[in-house]
């Protein structure tokens, strides 16, 4: 009997220390996340919002988007019938025109 007692304490030991190793890996995981990207490289759920959005259940990440007003390069008018739009920098060796009398 004080050998079944004992077996059984250890099977307890042995699975809180299980649940207590499991449970500390899991909160390491979640608090080393540190961007959108990380946390949806981790398996968390992400919102399918504009921006995403993935939360790991502590904090929520929000997808950075870029900012495509502010890339947009300068238009030039040029072309010999003024239809083409480029970088000012392309704009003198774009074209040679043509004018046929």
């Amino acid at each position: 009997m004080d050998r079944d007692k004992a077996g059984l304490i250890a099977i307890v030991i042995f699975l809180i220390a299980l649940a207590w190793i499991i449970v500390s890996a899991a909160v390491g995981t979640s608090s080393r996340i540190s961007s959108f990207e990380e946390c949806l490289a981790a398996g968390y759920p992400v919102a399918e919002s504009y921006p995403r959005q993935c939360s790991n259940g502590e904090t929520t990440f929000i997808e950075a988007v870029p900012d495509w007003h502010a890339r947009e390069p300068e238009c030039v008018i040029a072309g010999c019938n003024n239809e083409l739009c480029v970088e000012s920098a392309e704009a003198p060796l774009c074209c040679h025109c043509l004018h046929v009398p």
